[in-house]
């Protein structure tokens, strides 16, 4: 993880989690989505068959950490979550 929110990392690939069920009605579940990334991803391989490379020799990939939003008075507020993990 990155870890100075100041700045934005000289990657190609920068994934950050939001897990907000704010825009849901009926199937609540997107707040599970970042971590479900997170763990498909640690059993994914760098080489890509289809693509024929290795995908962390062509890309430079980060994890930007986990954000959140506190529902509040005057609407949504963003604030970086202090869990926010590598």
């Amino acid at each position: 993880m990155y870890d100075d929110p100041r700045t934005v990392p000289a990657v190609d690939v920068l994934l950050c989690g939001v897990p907000f069920d704010g825009g849901t009605s009926f199937r609540p579940g997107a707040r599970f989505g970042p971590r479900a990334v997170r763990e498909a991803s640690a059993l994914a391989r760098p080489f890509s068959a289809a693509l024929g490379v290795d995908v962390y020799d062509e890309l430079r990939v980060a994890d930007g950490g986990t954000s959140r939003f506190r529902r509040t008075t005057r609407g949504l507020r963003w604030k970086r979550s202090p869990s926010a993990r590598n």
